[in-house]
């Protein structure tokens, strides 16, 4: 029988996908997103997953990539004032 890997704690976690950032962007010609700023996408994505319904998260980074699409390269911290924007619209949500 072979061992599994030790879970991964929380800063590992956000290291490796702060990684597969850096590979993606490479291969697509753009700046990557750093620990912080996946910690900000994740909990966006988490927001909207509870907030209005679990299939919300994946449709919530999509607009956020959107918008950070149709405004060109950002600096690093225009992420938050763009995550901001879509938690407000997320709060504001109302599917009736």
């Amino acid at each position: 029988m072979t061992d599994s890997p030790a879970p991964l704690s929380e800063a590992q976690k956000l290291e490796t996908l702060a990684a597969l950032t850096r590979h993606l962007a490479a291969e697509v010609g753009t700046r990557p997103l750093d620990a912080a700023e996946v910690a900000r996408v994740l909990n966006l994505a988490g927001e909207a997953a509870h907030g209005i319904m679990r299939p919300a998260a994946p449709v919530a980074t999509l607009a956020l990539g959107m918008l950070l699409g149709a405004a060109g390269e950002l600096p690093a911290g225009e992420l938050d004032a763009r995550v901001a924007r879509l938690r407000d619209a997320l709060d504001s949500f109302d599917p009736s």
